[in-house]
C-alpha cells in the first residue's frame, strides 16, 4: 500500500495527469504540513500549495438526453454533496422516461437542493477554459446560443440500442427490415419485399432504435402489428 494523502491534497488529478502524459503538469507537495496543521487546529485541511483545496465550489451542468432516471440521481448525488446543479434537456419536459408518479420524489428533492431546470436547450460542445469547462449551449428550435462556465459536464445519452438480434435476423426477413414511413403514417398494411425467400416481416423499434420513449414503441408496435 502506497499513501499519498497529501500529495492527492495537492493536485486531485495526479493519476489522471500521469495516465495522459502530463507529469510535468503535476502539482508536487511540498511537504509544508500546513494541511496537518489546519486539521489539528480543528479547521478544515487547506493546501500552502493548492489555493483551491478545501475551498471548492462544484458547478455542474448535467445533460439529459436520455430522459431516464440516471440524471435525476447524479443531480441528487452532487446537490447533497453541496455543488450547484443544473439540468439542461433537449425535450419540453424533464425526464420523460421516469414517468410522472416517480417524478415527484425527485423533484421535491432537487428543489429543496436549489437545482436549477433548463428546457428545450442542447449542449451542443465542451472545451477547456483554464480550470473549468466552457459548455456551448443551443437550441432544436434556432435562435439559442449561449454559454456556461462550469466545472463538471455529465452527460446522460442513455444506452446503445439493442440491435444485435435486428441485423442477425435482417437478411432473412421478407422486408430486409425497413418500414414503409408513408404506410404507416397512413394506417396501411406494410408491403415492402425486399426478399422473396424471406418468410417473416421484421421492423426495427423500441430499443433496437434508442433507449428511451418506450411510448413511441409500444404505438408503432400496435400500428405495424394491427393487420396480422
Amino acid at each position: 500500500m502506497i499513501g499519498m494523502t497529501r500529495a492527492h491534497i495537492t493536485d486531485p488529478h495526479i493519476v489522471r495527469k500521469i495516465m495522459a502524459g502530463r507529469e510535468d503538469q503535476i502539482r508536487p507537495c511540498v511537504g509544508a504540513n500546513y494541511c496537518l496543521d489546519r486539521i489539528c487546529q480543528g479547521g478544515a485541511a487547506y493546501c500552502i500549495h493548492n489555493g483551491a483545496t478545501g475551498r471548492e465550489e462544484t458547478i455542474a451542468l448535467i445533460y439529459d438526453d436520455a430522459g431516464d432516471h440516471a440524471a435525476l440521481r447524479a443531480a441528487e448525488i452532487i446537490a447533497a454533496a453541496g455543488g450547484r446543479v443544473e439540468i439542461m434537456t433537449p425535450d419540453r419536459s424533464f425526464a420523460p422516461e421516469v414517468m410522472a408518479t416517480n417524478l415527484v420524489p425527485y423533484t421535491r428533492s432537487l428543489q429543496r437542493q436549489d437545482v436549477t431546470f433548463t428546457v428545450i436547450c442542447r449542449l451542443e460542445s465542451a472545451s477547456r477554459s483554464g480550470n473549468q469547462l466552457r459548455a456551448k449551449i443551443g437550441s432544436d428550435y434556432g435562435g439559442v446560443s449561449k454559454e456556461r462556465l462550469v466545472n463538471q459536464i455529465v452527460v446522460n445519452h442513455g444506452t446503445i440500442p439493442l440491435d444485435g438480434l435486428y441485423f442477425e435476423l435482417k437478411p432473412l426477413s421478407r422486408n430486409l427490415g425497413p418500414v414503409d414511413h408513408d404506410a404507416l403514417i397512413a394506417g396501411w398494411a406494410q408491403t415492402l419485399e425486399g426478399n422473396p425467400r424471406g418468410v417473416f416481416q421484421l421492423f426495427r423499434i423500441g430499443d433496437a432504435v434508442a433507449a428511451r420513449n418506450t411510448h413511441a414503441a409500444i404505438y408503432d408496435a400496435l400500428r405495424l402489428l394491427k393487420d396480422f
